[in-house]
């Protein structure tokens, strides 16, 4: 295009010339941008996750003993290689189920018990101290099981609670650390 000056010459006219960026190429932005919105929202749902996921643990601490009673209690787990069944003890299959059950005050082991070999068994106990007692605590290890089994760790005046271990031997017995009564059921399959 050219524009017609009055007096007679004729002026070449041009639009405003930028130099190129010195940035990426639109396609290389535009890929970055979206790299940094995937970025930022796999961050946002890993956030939210974890939101969830403690206030999950949040509402089963709060849903477990009363306040009065300070339970800590872990199931370590004998021979990691092996799937546990699923489902509880004593369902599915042709297998039997046994329950045990035992009583005592203070410390004591209990008599050996079996459950089938390389199978999840479940330990369910409780503890009442005297109401005159200002507080109290129960242990339970498996005694047959060395560092590995069920172990138990409670503190108050009263106390409930269950536990599962699964483990490839087929006798136990455990091992009661106890400043109350107690009573400890065991279920597995025969």
């Amino acid at each position: 295009m050219t524009y017609q000056a009055p007096n007679g010459w004729q002026i070449p006219v041009h639009g405003t010339h930028h130099a190129a960026p010195f940035s990426q190429p639109a396609p290389a932005r535009l890929h970055t941008r979206r790299a940094l919105r995937l970025v930022a929202t796999a961050g946002t749902w890993a956030a939210g996750l974890c939101l969830v996921i403690g206030s999950i643990a949040l509402v089963a601490e709060a849903a477990g003993p009363t306040s009065a009673t300070h339970v800590s209690a872990a199931a370590r787990v004998a021979g990691l290689h092996h799937a546990a069944p699923a489902g509880p003890a004593g369902h599915g299959g042709a297998a039997t189920p046994v329950t045990r059950t035992f009583t005592g005050t203070g410390n004591q082991t209990t008599s050996q018990f079996t459950v089938a070999p390389h199978s999840r068994w479940d330990l369910h106990w409780s503890y009442r101290c005297p109401a005159r007692t200002a507080g109290g605590h129960l242990i339970i290890a498996e005694g047959s099981a060395g560092n590995d089994g069920v172990s138990v760790s409670a503190d108050g005046a009263a106390g409930a609670g269950s536990s599962w271990t699964y483990s490839p031997g087929a006798a136990h017995y455990l091992v009661v650390l106890a400043s109350c009564s107690w009573t400890i059921q065991v279920t597995g399959r025969r």
